[in-house]
């Protein structure tokens, strides 16, 4: 038997669309981010999940809301571990001024980097790449423990982009510089299938705004 594991990166924010570095900031859904939520659920409506994991940051935990109508109001388990990555004296920040910020530390020259993340720093106040990365190991440690491998289960994680990243690297036993591979839309979907053995890529960030699933297709052999 296997685990089904669908991801679903949050609906749209205003600081998606103003590339803002969000973190543990509690921002919330815009009107397009929640038609955005509430049309991934009337997509996942024939799915029926064993359980919903989500983020308890409010732009995740309601798209997770809006997916759970539409499964007879399947409960939510909200994980503070499925938090985004905390950017410190990043949060808030337009991406762009990540240099004139970062500039005081002696860091700027090195985010972004392999470096930066080779040598496990953070954006000061904030989490490293490492500490990210054991964050999303602990998570994944739950699904496995909580999942009988002797059934079939589905279950629906919903949280954020940079999160879900790592959290592809962890599953399919990558190193974490290849999380930038991967790539999710607001509310995409992306489907693995894990058993004893490995985890297997179904499909990755299919969006569905005009019923016609759209993205990176990996067939199944």
């Amino acid at each position: 038997m296997a685990l089904d594991i669908y991801l679903v990166r949050h609906g749209e924010t205003q600081s998606n669309l103003d590339r803002v570095f969000q973190g543990h900031m509690d921002t919330q859904l815009t009107e397009r981010g929640v038609e955005q939520a509430e049309c991934v659920g009337r997509w996942l409506q024939s799915t029926s999940f064993d359980t919903i994991y989500s983020s308890d940051l409010a732009r995740a935990a309601n798209t997770a809301r809006a997916i759970s109508e539409s499964q007879d109001g399947a409960d939510i388990v909200f994980d503070r571990n499925l938090r985004e990555m905390h950017y410190g004296v990043l949060q808030g920040i337009p991406v762009a001024d990540f240099a004139s910020v970062l500039e005081p530390y002696g860091v700027a020259s090195e985010w972004g980097t392999g470096a930066f993340s080779a040598k496990g720093l953070a954006p000061p106040g904030g989490e490293s790449i490492r500490r990210l990365r054991n964050r999303v190991t602990r998570f994944v440690a739950r699904l496995d423990a909580e999942h009988c491998p002797e059934h079939h289960h589905k279950v629906l994680v919903v949280t954020h982009g940079g999160f879900l990243r790592v959290m592809m690297t962890v599953l399919l036993e990558l190193p974490t510089r290849k999380r930038h591979a991967f790539v999710f839309d607001n509310c995409s979907v992306t489907r693995l299938v894990r058993d004893a053995e490995l985890t297997r890529l179904e499909y990755h960030n299919l969006v569905s705004w005009d019923g016609e699933p759209r993205g990176s297709s990996v067939p199944s052999e």
